[in-house]
């Protein structure tokens, strides 16, 4: 999976189904934890580690996190007792990224960095150091 594909894609899609900030801030906290863990297809994390992350309150977590999984960013397993919940990151890079902007942009940075290595001058330039010349004091002094 790639984060960064994620994330904008995230942010397209934000433009036509609209989050709360704490279920924009659950699902970063979620993405990040997800990262951490290696991209596997479901992993396990707290409510308590999430919420701390994410930076909201524990009811505002879990409204978030209802609204996260009712609009298809996420999904999650509830498991019995006190195991902690399951969450699968709905790769919608792909959808939302898609070839237009993936293409486009990497068309974009291949251009651009190819004509920066051609033209390449440096942005500054070191300018050569002078050394000082002081006049030395002679500030011994003679007694007579």
């Amino acid at each position: 999976m790639n984060y960064l594909k994620m994330i904008n894609a995230f942010y397209n899609r934000l433009e036509t189904e609209p989050l709360t900030a704490s279920a924009i801030s659950v699902w970063h906290a979620l993405m990040q934890i997800n990262n951490r863990a290696g991209w596997p297809p479901q992993f396990a994390a707290s409510a308590p580690l999430i919420y701390q992350k994410a930076g909201v309150t524990e009811r505002s977590f879990y409204n978030a996190r209802n609204d996260l999984e009712n609009k298809g960013y996420i999904e999650v397993e509830q498991r019995s007792g006190r195991q902690m919940a399951l969450y699968s990151m709905h790769a919608f890079s792909d959808y939302f990224a898609g070839n237009v902007s993936g293409n486009v942009s990497d068309n974009v940075s291949d251009n651009v960095s190819d004509n920066v290595s051609d033209n390449v001058s440096p942005l500054f330039k070191q300018n050569k150091t002078r050394q000082n010349k002081t006049k030395q004091i002679n500030n011994s002094y003679q007694f007579y």
